[in-house]
């Protein structure tokens, strides 16, 4: 979505016709969230600014009601609180492995072994289950490991067609 013209020109704004209040009020939907989420004690009114400014100000996100800092005209193109975004593509990423994956392909049945050291609470944040995950993936997850307790990242292929692990064990291990 490209912004019109008298949105980001470098004319002065002219109230009820070039601010950002205004392209709110012609923009439905994207419009009202953006009144929702300004935070006028911090801002000031929105007339002020233009939408096509890259004035950095305050928001509060409506998916999870904290404060954060982005620049107006990101905002006016769609860009979201960058954990909350991250959420909602973290969901589309769920549901298409869900459509594509054959569940007994999966890392959860083909090594079921490895689930005891799947750091779940890790992998979730990241959106990643190992039922729709195929052990040759190059995604990296979190694991923890079952000797020692220590947590690291590891490539999924790399744990299950090349034993990778944790690398303080191996360490311990050579040293022996």
């Amino acid at each position: 979505m490209a912004l019109e013209e008298k949105y980001t020109s470098i004319k002065r704004i002219v109230v009820g016709e070039n601010d950002l209040l205004t392209w709110c009020k012609e923009h439905g939907e994207l419009g009202q969230e953006i009144i929702n989420e300004w935070i006028e004690q911090k801002n000031g009114s929105m007339s002020n600014y233009k939408a096509g400014s890259s004035k950095r100000v305050y928001w509060k996100c409506s998916i999870c009601g904290e404060e954060y800092i982005k620049d107006i005209h990101s905002r006016v193109l769609g860009g979201i609180h960058a954990p909350c975004g991250k959420k909602r593509g973290i969901e589309r990423l769920k549901e298409y492995h869900r459509n594509k994956i054959n569940l007994d392909d999966s890392l959860a049945v083909k090594y079921a072994d490895l689930l005891d050291e799947w750091d779940y609470i890790a992998n979730d944040s990241e959106g990643l289950d190992p039922t729709y995950l195929v052990p040759g993936s190059s995604k990296k997850a979190n694991w923890i490991c079952s000797k020692c307790g220590d947590q690291y990242r590891q490539y999924i292929r790399l744990r299950t067609q090349r034993g990778y692990g944790c690398k303080l064990c191996k360490k311990a291990h050579k040293a022996e």
